[in-house]
């Protein structure tokens, strides 16, 4: 165990190495406070994105950056755990061109193996999944595809997230077709998706172009075996579930995408927090400075807080501090 000083205090920080399937080894982190460990929250980054979204410079040797909603959480006494999908963060083997693995086997694979070993270090607790851009529609998908789940849900979060994009303004249309463009440029040349316009981290060729798919199809298939996803939650209940959404954003993850996300997820307990100046926030945040902003610790932040507090201590099955 390592120790990790933010923001004036200190947090615990633990590696755990997952085995996946084929011999790939998926990566854990998990950030907590000794002397409080709550509710496990699991997090998952969105399209090209990788743990560090949650926790700038968590793979450097320099942890003195205040911003990050992981070490923000665990100080407020929640056990944060960041799950590495394959070829991403400090999963092994990185991302190569023959990689032929996308949205089935992160849906049925990974993200079942993650929580398996986060219930297997918090046996009998019930967790909470935060998702960003494609990590909430993963978490989603893995909800309404797995008949026995590990551990009791609580709570989604869902920040900037949505599976199909409304491309209501010209400027969004522009930027989804460099978007997808990029992506098919990067796939022809180095056989999997690169590139700073894209995000910092990597994708396999195959995963990109099925989350491409899935951003304009109206019908929520898996590209391999066929299961809809969203016939399979019409017989599930939801959580409760708190959505925050860049009100302004160019791209997607937007309040017009999240308005679609909400129709296909159906019936369910959700906040909608709109997230722009207009509604009384600092700045008009974009899916990608959401939570990177050194002003979101302060602005927006505390209300997902809020809302952890507010959930939690209404099920009786969660006790803040377990330890």
């Amino acid at each position: 165990m390592q120790t990790l000083n933010w923001n004036h205090q200190q947090l615990g920080y633990e590696f755990h190495c997952v085995n996946g399937t084929d011999g790939i080894q998926l990566g854990l982190h998990r950030v907590f406070n000794r002397s409080s460990i709550g509710t496990p929250v699991l997090m998952l980054a969105d399209f090209m994105e990788d743990s560090e979204v949650f926790f700038p410079k968590l793979l450097e040797s320099r942890f003195d950056d205040e911003r990050g909603i992981a070490p923000m959480l665990a100080a407020a006494g929640y056990d944060v755990f960041i799950l590495d999908l394959r070829g991403k963060g400090r999963s092994w083997p990185a991302v190569k061109g023959s990689a032929n693995w996308g949205l089935h086997q992160a849906v049925l694979e990974d993200i079942p193996q993650h929580l398996s070993a986060v219930a297997r270090l918090r046996p009998g607790c019930p967790q909470v999944w935060l998702g960003k851009g494609l990590g909430s529609v993963l978490f989603a998908s893995t909800y309404a595809r797995l008949d026995v789940l590990p551990a009791k849900v609580l709570g989604m979060v869902h920040l900037a997230s949505g599976r199909r994009a409304r491309l209501s303004t010209l400027r969004k249309s522009l930027r989804d077709m460099a978007w997808r463009g990029a992506q098919i440029i990067s796939g022809f040349f180095f056989g999997r998706v690169v590139g700073t316009f894209l995000g910092r981290s990597q994708e396999s060729r195959q995963l990109a172009s099925e989350w491409r798919h899935w951003k304009t199809a109206t019908d929520w298939i898996d590209p391999e075996d066929r299961f809809d996803y969203r016939h399979a939650l019409m017989r599930k209940a939801l959580p409760p579930s708190l959505y925050l959404c860049p009100q302004n954003n160019r791209r997607s993850g937007d309040l017009a995408d999240c308005r679609l996300w909400l129709e296909e997820l159906g019936e369910h307990d959700a906040r909608v927090v709109p997230i722009s100046r207009s509604a009384g926030n600092r700045h008009n945040y974009s899916a990608c400075s959401l939570l990177s902003h050194r002003d979101a610790m302060d602005d927006h932040l505390p209300d997902l807080l809020a809302w952890l507090d507010d959930t939690s201590k209404h099920n009786p099955l969660f006790a803040k501090k377990t330890a």
